[in-house]
């Protein structure tokens, strides 16, 4: 029997910016606008994303550079789910933010 194991990066919501994470926020709301651009979920201490074929920011994305470099990161990893956790490690070479 075949079982199907995803991997998941797991980064500190310190890693995205408080608008990234307000956008992120809306993912569970009917009026979300997340539909044509990321698909995940949220939870109590974070969001888990499912990581979409784009590497990059879409032309006109509401969510910022650096959102979508860790993005990148999962997606070079062959991770299927990127996961900003606020006690997910704070890694040095990384943008930090404090909100």
């Amino acid at each position: 029997m075949k079982y199907e194991i995803n991997q998941e990066i797991v980064f500190s919501t310190a890693h995205i910016t408080n608008e990234d994470a307000e956008y992120l926020a809306d993912i569970n709301t009917s009026n979300s606008k997340l539909d044509d651009e990321i698909c995940g979920d949220v939870y109590r201490y974070g969001f888990r994303i499912l990581a979409i074929s784009k590497e990059e920011a879409p032309e006109e994305s509401f969510l910022s550079k650096e959102f979508w470099h860790l993005m990148h990161i999962t997606k070079t990893l062959q991770c299927k789910w990127l996961v900003l956790d606020q006690d997910g490690l704070i890694h040095d070479n990384l943008e930090e933010f404090d909100w």
